[in-house]
C-alpha cells in the first residue's frame, strides 16, 4: 500500500477524537484533560494508544504537560497553537503585516459575498465604533475596532483565513489601532470605517481594498 494512503493509526484516531473534544469547547482552554485511565475507558484503546495520542498533542502545542499535577489544553487548535508561538517568538511587524494583508483581501472578498445580515451586522459594529470614538476611550475604540474587523473577516466567507486573522489579533497581545492613539485619528479613522461598510454594501471590491489598505498604514494618504 502506498505510504500516503495508509489508514491512520490508532493513536492518530484517538488524537483525533481528543482534539474534537477541544474544538467542540467540551475540554475548553486551560481545563485539566480527563485522566488516562479515563480516557482509556472512553476512545476504547490502550494506555500506551492514550499516551501516543496526548504526546502528539502536546507537540502540536494543543495540550501542555505539568509535573505532578496533570495535562492541561493549552490551545483550542492546533493552527492557534502554531501561529501565536511562530508570531511571539519572530518579528511582531511580520504577523501584523500579515494581518493586514488578510484584512485588505477580506474587505474585497466581502465586497463580493456580505450578505444582507452581514452589512447590517457590519453597520452595527460600526455604530459601536462611533459610539467608542465619542466615548474618546482607546480601550473601548480598540475593543470595537477588532469586533468590526472580524466581522469584515465574516462577510469575506473564508473561515480559514478568519481563524488565522483572530490568531494573529492575539498575538499581537493588543489591537494595534490603540498603540498611539488620539482622537483627530480615531477621527479620521472612523470615516475610513465608514467609507470600508459602503464600499462593501455597494459591491466594490476595489473600493473596499483601497479602505482596508489605508487604515492598516495608518495614513490618510496610502
Amino acid at each position: 500500500m502506498d505510504k500516503l494512503s495508509r489508514p491512520p493509526t490508532l493513536a492518530a484516531r484517538a488524537a483525533e477524537r481528543i482534539e474534537d473534544m477541544i474544538t467542540r469547547g467540551e475540554l475548553p482552554e486551560g481545563s485539566r484533560i480527563p485522566t488516562e485511565g479515563e480516557l482509556c475507558a472512553r476512545l476504547g484503546v490502550s494506555r500506551n494508544t492514550v499516551r501516543e495520542a496526548v504526546r502528539s498533542l502536546a507537540h502540536a502545542g494543543m495540550l501542555r504537560a505539568r509535573p505532578g499535577d496533570g495535562t492541561y489544553v493549552a490551545a483550542a487548535s492546533e493552527m492557534r497553537a502554531g501561529l501565536v508561538h511562530r508570531a511571539r517568538r519572530g518579528d511582531l511587524r511580520e504577523a501584523y503585516e500579515l494581518r493586514m494583508l488578510l484584512e485588505r483581501d477580506a474587505a474585497g472578498k466581502a465586497a463580493q459575498r456580505a450578505s444582507a445580515e452581514d452589512t447590517a451586522e457590519l453597520r452595527l459594529r460600526l455604530d459601536d465604533l462611533r459610539a467608542a470614538v465619542e466615548s474618546r476611550s482607546v480601550e473601548r475604540y480598540a475593543k470595537a475596532d477588532a469586533a468590526f474587523h472580524t466581522s469584515v473577516m465574516s462577510c469575506a466567507g473564508n473561515a480559514l483565513a478568519a481563524e488565522m486573522h483572530a490568531h494573529l489579533g492575539e498575538a499581537l497581545g493588543v489591537n494595534v489601532v490603540a498603540d498611539g492613539w488620539d482622537h483627530p485619528a480615531a477621527v479620521w479613522q472612523l470615516r475610513l470605517h465608514a467609507e470600508l461598510v459602503e464600499a462593501i454594501v455597494a459591491r466594490d471590491g476595489e473600493r473596499a481594498e483601497r479602505c482596508a489598505r489605508r487604515l492598516g498604514a495608518g495614513r490618510e494618504d496610502a
